[in-house]
């Protein structure tokens, strides 16, 4: 049996310092999905809010 090019611990460390290199921080797509997380949610808020004060618009997005 041929053994592997790389263990998986290669190949990780090899992505996270291409990474790195890239964008600037190892815990770049974390932030960035709890920054997307946070965004998302201030959305949904804001929707809410209209539509639970705005019958009309509330219709309207029902049709949409």
């Amino acid at each position: 049996m041929q053994s592997a090019l790389f263990t998986f611990e290669d190949w990780s460390s090899a992505i996270y310092t291409k990474l790195v290199k890239k964008v600037g921080t190892r815990t770049y797509w974390e932030d960035w999905a709890r920054d997307v997380t946070q965004i998302a949610a201030r959305h949904t808020t804001r929707f809410v809010s209209i539509l639970n004060h705005d019958p009309d618009v509330a219709e309207q997005f029902d049709l949409f």
